[in-house]
């Protein structure tokens, strides 16, 4: 059969261009050319520059970042391989959206800033909140995990005994207390911390509610010294059987259960959070990333090191070989060899993928966050030793913030 002209010729420019690509002096790097971010800068992929001298000097691994390319090609084995590995080469879409979006803020105060703007950092790994339970103690006693935060304090009021706290939480005077579980319930509530003028909605009906079930919760079935507990004092009392639940970051609960971690290492299993009224877990988020300084003497050397740190190779790795259990990428998910880590943390992977959709930074975005946020923690120590009831405290928690976002210009009459 006849090839025809432009078969023909299309052929002989592949051939060539195989020819010029083996020839030339400078080998490609692994990775290929860069895609961008959303602001303009290349997105993390998985490959390396050759080490060992086996690249040219001179070598720009960014050359052509942001450069569009199209592809002709046949149908082939070498096309299918190619067409088969295209999502490594343009990577950065593997990072899960929301978090993504969380490393994104045009730097102006309010929910619809968040997701938009320059993108800041790059996503290196990440926490979501869930509910963690003894599962022995719920299969002995018939309990199935709370779906709504009336029946979470139900629950935590059972399991509650002389020796164990029906629940650990957060509760000291610090901005952390606020975005674990207790963040998660006011979100999945419906409650807001702001409204789109930045007025603080603190003490609207929702947030009262949402409140005094919470304090009445810890107050009934917590720890005594509640009002000292951070991250450390809420995961080493979990871990030492001292209670029932934990509601906090879900890798707390991971290094709890993990052999020889603690005495109730695989007896740990992981749920949702509670519901709202429209079904839906609205979770808060940690994340960390890797940014680098704009006075940098060495954005280069920078720049490779965080594609590194953040391209699915070395996450895959992480998530294999040590405790990244929350990988960033899509992709590390989805690997066969991870699931297969996972089966001994009962519904640790389920219930990451249950709530992810809805997984996301809660808070509104601006800049006086820190303080808000501890003054919140403030106001709930009060109302926990019976100083304020409730709805007062919030109500004065709502009139100072007020007054410190107009002080400082986010509050808009």
């Amino acid at each position: 059969m006849k090839m025809r002209r432009w078969q023909a010729g299309l052929a002989l420019i592949i051939v060539l261009l195989l020819l010029v690509a083996a020839c030339g002096q400078t080998p490609a790097p692994s990775g290929g050319a860069q895609p961008t971010t959303a602001g303009g800068q290349p997105a993390a992929v998985g490959g390396q520059p050759t080490a060992g001298g086996g690249q040219a000097a001179g070598f720009d691994w960014k050359k052509y970042s942001g450069t569009k390319i199209n592809l002709l090609l046949n149908k082939h084995p070498y096309s299918d391989a190619f067409i088969a590995r295209l999502p490594e080469f343009t990577n950065f879409n593997d990072i899960i959206e929301n978090l993504r979006q969380a490393d994104q803020w045009d730097l102006q105060p309010g929910a619809e800033h968040l997701g938009k703007g320059s993108q800041w950092a790059i996503p290196w790994g990440f926490e979501t909140n869930a509910l963690m339970y003894r599962k022995d103690i719920f299969e002995q006693q018939g309990i199935k995990p709370p779906k709504t935060l009336d029946e979470l304090v139900a629950t935590a009021k059972k399991l509650k005994t002389n020796d164990m706290a029906g629940i650990v939480v957060r509760g000291s005077k610090n901005w952390a207390t606020i975005h674990p579980g207790y963040m998660t319930m006011y979100s999945s509530a419906g409650c807001k911390d702001y409204d789109e003028k930045m007025h603080p909605q603190m003490n609207s009906d929702c947030a009262v509610q949402v409140t005094q079930k919470w304090i009445d919760m810890v107050r009934e079935s917590g720890p005594q010294a509640w009002t000292t507990y951070t991250w450390f004092q809420a995961g080493s009392d979990f871990g030492a059987g001292k209670a029932a639940m934990l509601f906090d970051a879900d890798i707390l609960g991971f290094f709890q259960n993990v052999p020889g971690g603690s005495s109730i290492a695989g007896k740990v299993a992981w749920a949702p959070g509670p519901a709202g009224a429209d079904g839906k877990v609205k979770t808060n988020m940690w994340i960390w990333s890797l940014a680098m300084n704009a006075n940098s003497k060495h954005k280069e050397a920078a720049w490779y090191a965080i594609q590194w740190a953040t391209a699915k190779d070395h996450l895959t790795h992480g998530a294999l070989e040590y405790s990244v259990v929350d990988p960033v990428r899509k992709s590390v998910w989805d690997n066969p060899a991870f699931k297969k880590r996972l089966q001994d943390f009962t519904n640790y992977y389920d219930t990451f993928q249950s709530i992810i959709a809805d997984t996301k930074i809660q808070f509104t975005p601006q800049p006086k966050f820190f303080e808000t946020t501890t003054e919140w923690a403030s106001t709930l120590q009060d109302i926990y030793a019976g100083k304020v009831q409730a709805k007062e405290g919030l109500d004065q928690l709502a009139a100072k913030l007020t007054t410190l976002l107009k002080q400082s210009g986010i509050y808009k009459e």
